[in-house]
């Protein structure tokens, strides 16, 4: 039953981020973006960094924590990376609402393709917890011995 839950939460993440990049990268940057010049999948890679730097530091913890044999500690690590990953969510949010159009300069959009990237990108910012919540819980899954 375990390497079921884990299995299916690595492939449900492994869909997202595949559908996420095919609807970046093939449909709105090519199609809508002349050419290609905003680059989406950069986000991506922010996204994946950001689930993996919470998932993975917190999980690492609380696998030694309940590997000494401390159960109330090894919870406490995981709701200490819930939290992380949660204010860094409301910060992100914060920001890319705030600085969109920066952002999305920085990533490379122009003024041609600002439009298509304003209406696709916020999207993008829309569902970023859902994006790295499949991230973030599959190291856990692999840690708490269950």
């Amino acid at each position: 039953m375990y390497i079921i839950r884990v299995l299916s939460v690595r492939v449900f993440s492994l869909i997202i981020r595949s559908v996420a990049l095919c609807l970046s990268e093939c449909i709105v940057c090519y199609a809508l973006c002349a050419g290609g010049r905003m680059h989406f999948w950069r986000m991506d890679f922010i996204f994946v960094f950001l689930g993996i730097l919470c998932g993975i530091g917190g999980a690492v913890l609380m696998g030694n924590a309940k590997g000494e044999g401390l159960e109330k500690r090894g919870n406490e690590y995981f709701t200490a990376a819930l939290l992380m990953m949660c204010i860094i969510v409301a910060i992100g949010w914060v920001l890319a609402f705030l600085f969109y159009e920066p952002i999305f300069r920085f990533f490379g959009a122009d003024d041609e393709s600002m439009p298509y990237v304003m209406e696709y990108g916020k999207w993008l910012i829309w569902f970023f917890p859902a994006y790295i919540l499949p991230l973030f819980l599959a190291a856990f899954l692999r840690n708490d011995g269950a």
